[in-house]
């Protein structure tokens, strides 16, 4: 098995049965080209499945059955090139920032990247689709359904942005 192969390393987990036909793995899936370990959750409710990476707080698939939802990749060196922000959570922004340069209070920032306009929070891997997130919560939320936190501190001037921002995206 490859070490970036992330079908292989979830197969390794054991799932954790949290009852009525629900269940939850966790495991390493693979290391960043930075040398960051990724880890995936995979979680599954008896209909529908979603296997999610704490790299880009990112939805790697979702299932219903043994059907396919989603687009997805088979490598962390895919993800960390991929043009289209496949699952990813991105940020600080949604879209694109003209020249790379924005007015906030009077104060002109520049954002970091090697592109004309910054997309989706700056130059790739440097946007939120390219970080490390926290697991906060993994498991069944107080519905009983399950559920799936991930947080990350966004620090002033990462990508040339001002303030910090505190993030969070949540799968239920």
């Amino acid at each position: 098995m490859s070490s970036d192969s992330i079908t292989g390393a979830l197969a390794l987990a054991d799932p954790t049965d949290l009852g009525g036909g629900k269940w939850m793995k966790r495991a390493w899936c693979g290391m960043t080209s930075d040398g960051d370990r990724v880890e995936a959750l995979e979680l599954n409710n008896g209909t529908m499945g979603m296997s999610l990476m704490t790299y880009g707080a990112r939805l790697r698939t979702l299932t219903k059955g043994d059907k396919e939802l989603t687009l997805s990749l088979d490598n962390m060196a895919a993800y960390e090139v991929d043009p289209a922000y496949l699952g990813a959570s991105i940020g600080r922004v949604t879209n694109r920032i003209k020249n790379a340069k924005f007015l906030l209070n009077d104060v002109t920032y520049t954002v970091t990247t090697k592109a004309q306009h910054a997309l989706h929070g700056g130059e790739k891997p440097g946007g939120w689709d390219g970080k490390i997130w926290a697991i906060e919560k993994a498991g069944l939320n107080d519905d009983g359904n399950l559920e799936v936190e991930f947080s990350r501190i966004s620090p002033t001037g990462e990508m040339g942005f001002p303030g910090s921002v505190h993030a969070k995206a949540k799968y239920a």
